[in-house]
């Protein structure tokens, strides 16, 4: 079978009910979809990869409605045919070790991002592990459980950005790759889960072949060029190394010895880097035991874990627990218990120490103004200056900056509508948190 699949038949139970119509209609909705497929492709006459390739051409993974849901086999295998031409496809591989979840290529973006509550991909790898600078297993494992908080993220418009660029670039940056190594790419879309651990789970972007026949997994990224020293030397960031190690454990085979991963920074063929991660068979058991750790003793029990030391994601966890203020509130105090008190005195001692530091920079900013006055007059106009030692050169900048200011009271008063349709106001953007101690006036 093809469009092989293993999903379950229900929501899992650890799921936060509030999902449940969704979900099943989802694992429904995918298993009826793959099932089509699977018939479309034996009316068709094309291999299983040709007639993948083709049609995967006019499969839009963002969109709300899939219109290939609605088509009959019939009509599928003929698009098939039609979209075929000129398709050239290598035989895929199979992994005795490892088993299908589902064909992503045919899965859209929403839908895949419920399927992930069925496991721990190679992202969470770092997570569970305690090395991710983005996230937390407490984040994650609402993630898992698909909690619905009070206050819920506002769409970001950056953030949608980042991701659709990552995946539109992910076919260049493995062609970057193979056309710098001589390698060739051998297509696989199937998301996986292991053996013997179906919640420790994989999705590939790429296998490659090498000259000599070798394969690795390929996992690719992008960035910007400030993140470009991270990747020197054929080196990877830290948190990505566990994703790495979870690909080759997932799939755990002995043709599979490494995964390399590559990242473009720029616009420009130079603007790539690549790095390597050797598989590491006592990592890979430490990460099964965190994994399943978490699974077991978290996700399945429902029991939150305890907070991390990332203290800007903690925050980010409680303000979504605790919902949006109530401003009427604003003025009727709560009482609190006097438990409290050894934060609120420690927390009055880290602010007066990080005011009296900040004094300190601005005092030393000042100091580094002062210093460069005569130096600045010396450039009058020129934006560089140098100075030679003899052993060495010091280049002085003075660079102009620019800024657009918008007169937003002029705007709102002369231009009202154009306001109206450029503004928006949200219902809470953050809330600022104070504590001020009060003495009784004798």
């Amino acid at each position: 079978m093809f469009f092989e699949y293993n999903l379950p038949k229900a929501m899992p139970s650890y799921v936060d009910d509030s999902n449940r119509a969704t979900f099943n209609a989802v694992l429904k909705r995918i298993s009826e979809r793959m099932d089509k497929l699977e018939h479309a492709l034996d009316l068709s006459g094309l291999s299983g990869e040709v007639f993948s390739v083709a049609l995967e051409k006019v499969f839009d993974t963002n969109a709300e409605i899939h219109p290939i849901d609605s088509m009959t086999a019939e009509d599928i295998a003929s698009l098939a045919e039609l979209m075929s031409d000129g398709v050239t496809a290598e035989p895929r591989l199979e992994w005795p070790n490892a088993e299908v979840i589902v064909d992503t290529a045919f899965v859209g973006r929403k839908e895949w991002e419920m399927l992930r509550m069925l496991g721990m991909g190679g992202s969470d790898a770092a997570v569970v592990m305690g090395i991710s600078p983005y996230n937390s297993r407490a984040m994650l494992y609402h993630s898992k459980c698909g909690t619905k908080f009070p206050k819920q993220d506002a769409p970001d418009p950056g953030k949608e950005y980042i991701f659709e660029y990552g995946h539109r670039m992910e076919d260049m940056v493995i062609n970057q790759f193979c056309k710098r190594n001589g390698c060739t790419r051998v297509r696989e879309t199937r998301m996986f889960r292991k053996k013997g651990y179906p919640f420790i789970t994989a999705n590939i972007d790429a296998i490659v072949r090498f000259p000599t026949e070798e394969l690795a997994v390929f996992e690719a990224k992008t960035t910007v060029e400030f993140n470009r020293d991270k990747w020197a030397n054929h080196s990877c960031p830290p948190h990505y190394v566990p994703q790495c190690n979870q690909y080759m454990c997932v799939l755990d085979d002995p043709r599979i010895k490494r995964t390399f991963i590559g990242c473009i920074y720029g616009n420009t063929q130079n603007d790539f880097q690549s790095g390597v991660v050797l598989r590491d068979s006592e990592y890979e058991e430490d990460m099964i035991y965190a994994e399943s750790s978490f699974w077991k003793d978290n996700v399945l029990a429902g029991v939150e874990p305890e907070m991390s030391d990332n203290s800007e994601v903690n925050v980010q966890l409680v303000d979504k627990k605790i919902g949006y203020a109530d401003k009427s509130t604003k003025n009727k105090p709560i009482p609190l218990s006097a438990n409290f008190l050894p934060n609120i005195e420690k927390y009055l001692e880290v602010r007066d120490q990080r005011r009296l530091m900040e004094k300190q920079v601005e005092a030393m900013k000042a100091q580094e103004d002062m210093l460069s006055l005569p130096i600045r007059e010396a450039l009058g106009e020129n934006i560089k200056g140098t100075v030679e030692t003899g052993q060495s050169t010091y280049i002085v900048s003075f660079n102009p900056v620019s800024r657009t200011k918008v007169d937003n009271d002029k705007l709102m008063t002369v231009y009202p509508e154009a306001y109206a349709a450029c503004s928006e106001t949200s219902a809470e953007s953050y809330r600022t948190f104070s504590i001020k101690k009060c003495v009784p006036k004798k």
